[in-house]
This record gives C-alpha cells, sequence and structure tokens, in this order.
C-alpha cells in the first residue's frame, strides 16, 4: 500500500510538472516563431515590416504562432501521460444559458478585482500593466474579433485547458484538476487585468467539463461569452456614430451637455447601447445569485487516485514545472512593460 501511494505521488507530480513545462514551451516556441516570422519578414519584405504592422496582421502573425506552433509543442509534451475518462452527459440549453450568466458575472467581478491590482501595482511600482490582449483585440475590426476571439481562440483554449489538462490531471482529484485548469488558463493571459476573471470563468469552464465531459459545450461557452464581451463592443464602436468619442466625454464631469446631444441625435443607436449595457449589469447580479442558488448541488466524485488533501496543493503546484511556469507569466508583463 505504501509502494503504490508512493508511486501515485510520484506520477501526480510529474504530470502536473510536466504540464506547467509544456506550457511554458508552449510560450518559448510560439515567440521563437513570432522572431522568426519577424526576421523573415525584415528580409523578404522590409518596407512592409519596418513600415509597422497593422493590428490584423498582428493578430494574423500572433494566432498562427500560437495555435500551429504552439498548440503542437504543448500536445507534444503531455501526449504520453495517463489520461483518465470524463463520462460525458447531455446539457440542455437552459444549462448552458445559466452557466453563461454565471460566466459574465465572475467576469464582471472578477475584472474589477484584476483593474484593482493594476491599478495598484501602477500606484505603487509606477509600471503600466495594461492588457496586451484587451489593446490589441480593441484595436482590429469586429470580423477580425469574431474570427479570431470567438471561432479560433475559444476552441483551442479549451482543447489545452480542458480536454488536454483536465483528462490528465482528472484521475488524482476532479476538484483539484479544475482549480489546477483554472489556475493555469489564467496565468496562461499573462495579465494582471485578467488574472481573477480569467480563473473565475476558468473554474465555471472546468466543472462544465467534468460534469458534461464534452469538449463542444465549453467551446459554446466560451465562444458566446467573447462575443458579448469583445465582439459587441466593437460592433457599437464601428456602427454607433460618435461612440468613441462618448466615451471620451464620459470621463469629462463637465461634457453632459455635449454627451446629450450626440445621444439625442441618434437615440435609436443609443438606446441598444443602454439596453446592452443594462443587460450586462443585470446578469451580473443575476449570475451570482444563480450561482450561490446552484453551489450546493455541486459536486465532485471520488477519482481513481484521490490525492489527500493536505497534499493536494504541493503536489500540483510545488513542483518545477508549474513554478516555472507561473514565473514566466509574472515577470513577462513587467519585461513588456520596461520595453515599450
Amino acid at each position: 500500500m505504501d509502494s503504490q501511494m508512493t508511486y501515485d505521488f510520484r506520477s501526480a507530480k510529474k504530470a502536473f510538472s510536466r504540464i506547467g513545462l509544456a506550457l511554458v514551451m508552449f510560450f518559448v516556441s510560439t515567440f521563437a516563431a513570432q522572431i522568426i516570422l519577424e526576421l523573415a519578414g525584415l528580409y523578404f519584405f522590409p518596407e512592409f515590416f519596418k513600415n509597422g504592422l497593422s493590428p490584423r496582421a498582428v493578430v494574423i502573425i500572433s494566432s498562427a504562432t500560437m495555435y500551429l506552433v504552439g498548440v503542437p509543442v504543448f500536445y507534444l509534451f503531455v501526449r504520453r501521460l495517463d489520461t483518465f475518462e470524463v463520462d460525458g452527459a447531455k446539457c440542455s440549453l437552459k444549462t448552458l444559458g445559466v452557466a453563461f450568466v454565471i460566466s459574465f458575472s465572475l467576469t464582471y467581478f472578477g475584472q474589477m478585482l484584476g483593474d484593482a491590482a493594476a491599478a495598484f501595482v501602477y500606484k505603487t511600482m509606477n509600471v503600466s500593466l495594461v492588457s496586451e490582449t484587451l489593446e490589441l483585440v480593441s484595436s482590429i475590426s469586429w470580423i477580425d474579433a469574431l474570427v479570431v476571439s470567438v471561432i479560433i481562440g475559444p476552441f483551442f483554449e479549451e482543447l489545452i485547458f480542458r480536454k488536454l489538462i483536465i483528462d490528465r490531471t482528472k484521475g488524482y482529484g476532479e476538484k483539484l484538476a479544475v482549480i489546477f485548469s483554472a489556475l493555469m488558463f489564467a496565468f496562461f493571459h499573462m495579465s494582471v487585468q485578467q488574472l481573477f476573471y480569467a480563473f473565475f470563468i476558468g473554474l465555471m469552464f472546468g466543472y462544465l467539463y467534468i460534469r458534461k465531459g464534452k469538449l463542444i459545450y465549453c467551446w459554446l461557452l466560451h465562444a458566446a461569452f467573447n462575443f458579448f464581451g469583445a465582439v459587441v463592443p466593437l460592433l457599437f464602436t464601428e456602427f454607433v456614430p460618435g461612440y468613441d468619442k462618448l466615451l471620451t466625454l464620459a470621463l469629462d464631469e463637465n461634457a453632459f451637455d455635449e454627451m446629450y446631444a450626440l445621444v439625442e441625435a441618434h437615440p435609436i443607436a443609443y438606446g441598444m447601447v443602454a439596453w446592452y449595457s443594462l443587460a450586462t449589469l443585470a446578469m451580473s447580479f443575476i449570475g451570482i445569485f444563480w450561482l450561490a442558488k446552484r453551489i450546493r448541488s455541486m459536486y465532485f466524485a471520488k477519482a481513481d487516485f484521490e490525492l489527500p488533501k493536505d497534499s493536494e496543493a504541493t503536489t500540483a503546484f510545488v513542483n518545477v514545472g508549474v513554478i516555472l511556469f507561473i514565473a514566466l507569466s509574472v515577470v513577462y508583463p513587467f519585461l513588456t512593460a520596461a520595453l515599450i
């Protein structure tokens, strides 16, 4: 029995460390591919690259290197780890709807925590940790955001953090697998602003995958979440007259008359903006209510090689691979801020 427990601990620590190392190699290979592409571009298309890439070109290069290079490298590192079957079950539209509203709510409050943390870092260290990803998404067209943020990105992120990671950690504890997946998902964004809400929705997506066992549900939920959070604001920017100006005026307490005149000139368009804002605010509070109502019915089944409670954290997080990945995720935003 003792030898079996020792074997289980070693296997578990190896699995978690290997996943952390795979995430490190994901970013190393992605960054390397981006550098190679940029050098090749400077050599073959010097005028195009020296003049600066458009936001669309940056998104294309970033996405291509992440999903065509980083994802395969990640898979090569984890493919030989033992996998544990996740039982499948049908998921109703009602369940997906409830999960979406709860996720939206978690994002709303997680974003506030992230913004507060970023503001604290700026105040104490005078370092701006504005998310590169959020800035980049806000600078592209809604069609580009639809393809990258709604279709491609959610699929590959769910493939990595739900399918590939949870399938390889579920056997050591369902709750541990969900928490580990969510935390790796949070640090994967390499952004203080996105850290908290990414962790919260990672818990939601992970629990959905554990209970339903099908990646399609998580992908649909993630896609819907990104559509309302990223694409809809871009639609407003493109199709609502003066929307960018209104956002700027909103920061000036003396610009009420100018704001009112702008809204009065386009009542239907700004009525839609108002309904969207009210809907997101309502979902934020309804989601918390639904979560509180349903949290007692959530459960985690006993795993085949369930780790003792007092050793879960040390086994999953105190290992070379995970420590390296978290260190990379923490240091990267500061290095980027220093270089800008």
